[in-house]
């Protein structure tokens, strides 16, 4: 994974891990 200096490319890539991250984990859940 590439890292940015830039706060807002930074923190757009956190928000997308996190999005994929809940989708996933509801994902289980509903297995």
């Amino acid at each position: 994974m590439v890292l940015f200096d830039d706060g807002k490319l930074s923190g757009y890539i956190c928000d997308e891990q996190r999005r994929m991250f809940v989708q996933e984990a509801t994902n289980d859940k509903n297995k």
